[in-house]
This record gives C-alpha cells, sequence and structure tokens, in this order.
C-alpha cells in the first residue's frame, strides 16, 4: 500500500481484524472457522514468529471470544516488508501482510519478485492511474 497512507489504512485493518468473530463455521456470524489441522496451526504460527523475527509489526494479533482449543487463528495483520519469509511463500491462515511502497513502480517489482501465484490485491482511488502503470 502507498507508504503514505499505509499507517491509517493498516490501523483500519487491524480495527475489522479484532473484531472478527472465531468459532465454529456453522455458528451465524462467524466468518472464520478453524484451519485444517494442528499441523496448519503450527505452521501458521510459525510463519508469524518469523514474521516478527524479521521486522513484522503486528497490528491485530487478538479476537475477542477465541476458542481456546481447537485448530483457530486470531486474525492477523502484519506491517511487512518485502524479504520476510510469510511473503514468499502461502501462510493458508487469516493472516493478511500490508507492505507499504514508495513508487508504483516499486509495488510492480514486488509483487514481481515471487516465482509463484500467491494471491495479491490492488486497491486504488484512480483506476486510470493504476491501471496506466
Amino acid at each position: 500500500m502507498p507508504r503514505k497512507v499505509d499507517d491509517p489504512a493498516i490501523e483500519c485493518l487491524a480495527e475489522h481484524a479484532a473484531n472478527l468473530s472465531v468459532g465454529h463455521p456453522m455458528a451465524l456470524n462467524t466468518p472464520l472457522g478453524p484451519v485444517i489441522n494442528a499441523r496448519q496451526k503450527r505452521r501458521i504460527e510459525t510463519y508469524l514468529s518469523e514474521a516478527r523475527e524479521q521486522g513484522g509489526v503486528f497490528r491485530a494479533r487478538f479476537s475477542a471470544n477465541i476458542p481456546e482449543d481447537g485448530g483457530y487463528v486470531s486474525p492477523t495483520i502484519v506491517k511487512a516488508q518485502q524479504a520476510m519469509t510469510s511473503l514468499k511463500q502461502e501462510v493458508f491462515g487469516p493472516v493478511t501482510a500490508a507492505v507499504p511502497f514508495g513508487e508504483p513502480e516499486e509495488a510492480i517489482a514486488m509483487a514481481n519478485e515471487s516465482p509463484y501465484g500467491l494471491s495479491a490485491y490492488v486497491d486504488c482511488s484512480n483506476i486510470s492511474e493504476t491501471l496506466s502503470t
């Protein structure tokens, strides 16, 4: 996301993530259920530990009333850096990494750096400018 708006945008994401209900997937108003198994939960937790060690700044890492047992992982927003392991591999969990950039060309270079077709999202206020880049 553009560096000039990254902090307020990340705070907005963090507020939303903190208010998500985590629990049984059949329960009403529960958008986040458990991950597939205990191994995957440990894998996600490992990626998050590495992200912290690699300079990631956690802006959300909790959820009200998250079940203690089972494969539940709190939705997490990380202000990340391009070199982090979790940006090079798929986490497969409720984790959003927000990577600030200066110029659009920098964002394109970061997106093209991965040999994988990992998921990414572009949000903009000026579609003409975005498409011209």
